[in-house]
């Protein structure tokens, strides 16, 4: 399988878990009447971590690079991404501890 291929079937499973995680992440942080208000700073902060994503590698990876050098830049993004799996797996825990009042 060349590795075009790879990258595509990496980036449509990306492209998918975001899809499906998108909806839940909009209803898990805010209340019902401020839903819309949620959607739009989820995807502005996808789009923007997307783009930063984007530059970073961009910047790093140099212009005579060839096909076998994408390996390390992908690694990267590999790593990156297992970051923002463990942060995602982190934040819940401390968003639904609830206090009582006059506790």
């Amino acid at each position: 399988m060349p590795a075009l291929a790879w990258a595509f079937a990496g980036m449509m499973l990306i492209g998918t878990g975001a899809a499906l995680s998108h909806p839940q992440l909009s209803g898990a942080l805010a209340p019902p009447e401020a839903s819309g208000m949620a959607s739009a700073v989820t995807v502005i902060a996808r789009q923007a971590g997307f783009a930063m994503g984007v530059a970073t590698l961009g910047a790093l990876t140099p212009s005579d690079l060839v096909a076998a050098g994408f390996v390390w830049p992908f690694g990267l993004a590999a790593v990156a991404s297992v970051c923002g799996v463990l942060a995602c797996l982190l934040l819940p825990a401390s968003l639904n501890r609830r206090h009582r009042a006059g506790a």
